[in-house]
C-alpha cells in the first residue's frame, strides 16, 4: 500500500493511487469471502504479486 502511494505521489497521481488501493482492497476481500468455507484439501496454490498488501485482515488462500 505504501509503495502504491509513493509511486502515485511521485507521478502526481494521488487520486488514481488511492482508487487503485480501494479496488485492490475490495477485490481481495471478495476473493477471501468466497473462499472462506473452502476446505484446505480443496484449495490450490496460486500466485499473488505483493502478497504483503494487507489493508485489512484477510484470509489467505492456503494456511
Amino acid at each position: 500500500m505504501d509503495g502504491i502511494r509513493l509511486i502515485a505521489d511521485v507521478l502526481d497521481r494521488k487520486p488514481q493511487g488511492e482508487a487503485m488501493i480501494a479496488k485492490a482492497t475490495v477485490s481481495r476481500k471478495l476473493v477471501a469471502d468466497r473462499l472462506v468455507d473452502l476446505k484446505d484439501k480443496e484449495r490450490v496454490p496460486v500466485y499473488m504479486a505483493n502478497r504483503t498488501f494487507r489493508p485489512m485482515a484477510m484470509a489467505s488462500t492456503r494456511g
